[in-house]
């Protein structure tokens, strides 16, 4: 991630992250700082269509629901998918 040099957006299912970064943290980092709407390819290369009405709701893939609450002044951003999407 270092190499990419800029900032990342990252997805987790609610419950355990620690699982999800060690099992399937490529598939779930996106290298963008924010999701908005669009067609970006996770670091493992898998691509994923969001589509975000407003600034703190995306949907990816047409049926997993991504929210956020990050400070808007802060860059990089957490996401949390309403389903486990991992391949």
């Amino acid at each position: 991630m270092r190499t990419l040099g800029h900032d990342i957006s990252v997805l987790i299912r609610n419950g355990n992250a620690t699982e999800a970064f060690a099992a399937y943290a490529r598939a779930n980092i996106f290298p963008v700082d924010r999701s908005t709407t669009g067609t970006f390819a996770a670091l493992d290369g898998t691509a994923h269509t969001f589509v975000c009405p407003d600034e703190w709701t995306c949907v990816m893939d047409g049926d997993i629901t991504l929210n956020h609450s990050m400070d808007r002044k802060r860059t990089g951003t957490v996401y949390r998918a309403s389903r486990t999407f991992f391949p």
